[in-house]
């Protein structure tokens, strides 16, 4: 078994975490049963990154990534959230600090 904390990105890799409370409105529409609607972009958390990388997005960072990019990776009941930097569309403000 591994932990959460050892799992470590290579190759340009970024791990990032999703947002809660995202709900950009309240609209209804039907679709059928299994189908997921998912925005074109969403807002993440930076977890980790390669060494890699030339993004300088520090952990705690909210960035803005197309969702189709986002490759999901299901281990031992974990899921980790993935995407290449080059697909980091911008970044959202300074992340914030746990004490104020």
């Amino acid at each position: 078994m591994y932990s959460e904390h050892e799992f470590k990105p290579f190759n340009r890799y970024i791990r990032i975490k999703p947002i809660e409370d995202q709900d950009s409105d309240s609209t209804v529409v039907l679709v059928p049963d299994g189908y997921k609607l998912e925005p074109k972009y969403k807002a993440w958390e930076v977890v980790s990154q390669s060494d890699a990388c030339n993004l300088s997005a520090p952990t705690g960072a909210h960035v803005v990534v197309e969702s189709s990019m986002v490759e999901e990776i299901d281990l031992n009941d974990t899921k980790y959230y993935l995407v290449l930097e080059n697909y980091v569309i911008a970044i959202l403000g300074e992340p914030k600090d746990e004490h104020g």
